[in-house]
């Protein structure tokens, strides 16, 4: 009897024993499977960010980068050379107070975009402004909200006015972006007089000249509402601009710049083209090109009338955006959005 009891006793433990251990290797399989929370860019908050944070860069040789804060509330800065390479383990600014601060970015010559976190939102920024020595308007189209709530991506699509006189120092900086294809408006004429200058990463075949002529339509210095109205529909400037959105459509242009002689008109009108094709409201298309006569007044006046007489045009012959870039442009909407979109 006492050796049957302690054989059961014997055999109890040994399933006690036998559990523990198997409560063990269950808990060191769970933690091996369970892998440790890697901090990512999120962007969320829907406009916070973007309505009280912008960064600047100085013009010259330092290219100082600069953040301005509009209100009093806790943000931190991360920075990358581009908006997939962030790194979230070091700060380049950090405070809680409105105001303007320099950021810690090394070295200061470079393209960097920025990740600005805050308790009421996140999101990734840069400068509107490219700071340029020998070009005037040289702008990001990136940071634009769209109507389904998602933003352009920075350092994608570019516009400027003339870029023949851009320093060593500007080519150096466009090479870091990297600038990769140039579209250049302007007339045969033009492109003799001043011809453009190149950084080395937009050499390898990647220079067009897409000039968008038209038929009936007035000279654009003699009626510019006339000429902003019929521009976008003309048949004879159509296949140019379906042109520029096959080279768009195809990521391994991009990064992309678009210019003419200022940067305003011509550039303006496809610069309206490709945030509309991207889904941002029409009042900010507005308000982006208004921006140019900050940059370039010495062109003269300008009204917002004219690039809404050519969005006005594009809905009343076409009905809609959608239409016009799919039936008419040959736009996959759906995949371009998804390409340059966050």
């Amino acid at each position: 009897m006492k050796r049957s009891l302690a054989l059961i006793s014997a055999a109890m433990i040994c399933v006690a024993l036998f559990s523990v251990s198997c409560q063990k290797d269950d808990v060191n399989q769970n933690w091996k499977k369970k892998k440790p929370e890697v901090e990512t860019v999120k962007i969320w908050g829907e406009d916070f960010v973007n309505t009280n944070v912008s960064v600047t860069r100085d013009a010259g040789f330092k290219k100082t980068a600069k953040i301005t804060i509009k209100d009093n509330f806790e943000w931190e800065v991360y920075a990358g050379t581009a908006d997939s390479l962030i790194d979230l383990t070091t700060l380049v600014g950090k405070g809680d107070a409105a105001g303007t601060f320099e950021l810690d970015v090394v070295p200061t010559e470079m393209k960097y975009v920025f990740y600005v976190k805050t308790p009421q939102g996140a999101a990734i920024v840069a400068e509107r402004l490219l700071p340029m020595t020998g070009a005037q308007n040289f702008r990001d189209l990136g940071g634009y909200r769209t109507t389904d709530g998602r933003y352009v991506k920075w350092g994608r699509f570019y516009r400027s006015a003339m870029i023949n006189a851009l320093t060593d120092g500007d080519l150096a900086y466009l090479a870091s972006v990297p600038l990769n294809s140039v579209i250049d408006l302007r007339s045969s004429a033009d492109l003799t007089n001043a011809p453009d200058r190149l950084p080395s990463t937009a050499r390898q075949g990647q220079w067009h000249n897409v000039e968008v002529g038209y038929g009936a339509l007035p000279n654009m210095g003699n009626n510019m509402l006339t000429y902003y109205n019929g521009i976008v529909v003309d048949a004879i400037a159509m296949p140019s601009y379906a042109r520029m959105f096959e080279l768009f459509a195809d990521e391994s242009n991009l990064p992309i710049m678009v210019h003419c002689t200022a940067g305003r008109d011509r550039t303006g009108i496809v610069c309206m083209m490709i945030l509309l094709a991207l889904g941002v409201d029409e009042e900010t298309v507005v308000a982006d090109f208004m921006l140019s006569y900050n940059y370039v007044p010495q062109y003269g006046a300008m009204s917002d009338t004219w690039i809404k007489a050519s969005m006005n045009s594009i809905k009343a012959k076409y009905g809609s955006y959608d239409t016009y870039f799919t039936d008419v442009m040959g736009v996959d909407l759906k995949a371009f959005r998804n390409k340059y979109l966050y």
